[in-house]
């Protein structure tokens, strides 16, 4: 089901993209990005296409003023978009005397108009007719402000272009990273990544990056996804364990070092404490989990070096089937204190 829908979405995607590449017009592709947004749930981007499609003050099914907050919202996002200077303020016989003196005006124009056209509308503009030496100075004005106004508009339309074409990209490359995530580690990995990231520095992140980076072709990104790993496991040593002091007495009677700089120790602690805790189920989890510390650390510490592509893959899987039995047995609690 998960991959059906982000299929979906990369085949709209990939559509529009195209279309926009092969220079269709940029209002012929709105409606497919209104089934964009639609398919990710972006309710303010629905709002806002819907405002290119139809202009700013004529969306069909919305009032003026808009109360619904994502109309609201897009409505902000337009006026950005499409803000121009105020074309009837200027004067040809400024705008030559300018020339004169300064042929290029180094001025940042005030964007005091907002644009409220159809993306349609500004496409099909027609142009001002030409001025003849006999027209009146009051007409010529009123041709010059035409023609910079039609400018501007051109300028507006390159820019919604942009936009456009950049959020459609977004969302081609969160599926297709969703898609090769989930391909590689299943579609719960998310359940994983969003609980690590509930902690007190965000590592979910982190192991998102590291298959990222596996999922490059270059060596050196392996190697960073290695180390990645590794340095998660380490730093789950940090936020797990809160106990005060610098040594901890196992259950086999062995004392660690569980000093600050002896993160995979604390670890090691941190299994152990909670072995005492949890009944023969968990406990089960937790020797499996114990017995990943060592592989993930050293195949981690590779990375520093070199490492082949199918070690760093499956070192990531290990690191997420060694944080998802955690995650079972403790569910990633903190401990602060031993009873």
């Amino acid at each position: 089901m998960i991959t059906r829908d982000l299929d979906r979405k990369i085949t709209v995607a990939q559509a529009i993209i195209e279309r926009l590449n092969g220079g269709e017009p940029l209002s012929s592709v709105l409606s497919q990005v209104r089934l964009l947004a639609n398919m990710t749930g972006d309710t303010v981007k629905v709002a806002l296409v819907d405002m290119l499609t139809h202009g700013l003050c004529n969306v069909p099914y919305q009032g003026i003023p808009y109360t619904d907050p994502a109309y609201k919202e897009a409505g902000l996002m337009l006026m950005k978009l499409c803000s121009m200077e105020d074309v009837t303020k200027l004067n040809i016989d400024e705008a030559i005397d300018k020339l004169m003196k300064e042929p290029r005006d180094k001025r940042i124009p005030v964007k005091n108009q907002v644009v409220t056209l159809s993306v349609y509308e500004m496409e099909n503009q027609s142009p001002p007719p030409p001025v003849s030496p006999w027209e009146s100075r009051k007409f010529a004005n009123l041709i010059l402000q035409a023609n910079i106004f039609q400018d501007r508009i051109r300028s507006i339309l390159i820019r919604l272009r942009a936009y456009i074409y950049d959020y459609v990209s977004s969302i081609w490359i969160a599926a297709t990273r969703e898609k090769d995530r989930i391909d590689l580690l299943g579609p719960d990995y998310r359940l994983i990544t969003d609980k690590l990231d509930a902690l007190e520095t965000p590592v979910g992140g982190e192991l998102l990056a590291a298959i990222d980076n596996l999922g490059s072709s270059n060596p050196a990104s392996w190697n960073a996804s290695a180390l990645i790993c590794r340095n998660v496991v380490i730093k789950l040593g940090t936020l797990l364990w809160k106990v005060p002091g610098g040594t901890y007495v196992q259950r086999s009677g062995e004392i660690l070092e569980v000093s600050p700089n002896k993160e995979k120790n604390r670890l090691y602690a941190y299994i152990d404490a909670y072995y005492k805790k949890v009944g023969a189920d968990k406990q089960t989890l937790l020797d499996e989990a114990q017995e990943l510390v060592k592989p993930i650390y050293n195949k981690g510490s590779k990375g520093k070096k070199e490492i082949r592509h199918s070690e760093a893959q499956t070192l990531l899987v290990n690191t997420f089937r060694f944080i998802d039995l955690l995650n079972k047995a403790t569910e990633l609690k903190p401990i602060d204190t031993i009873s």
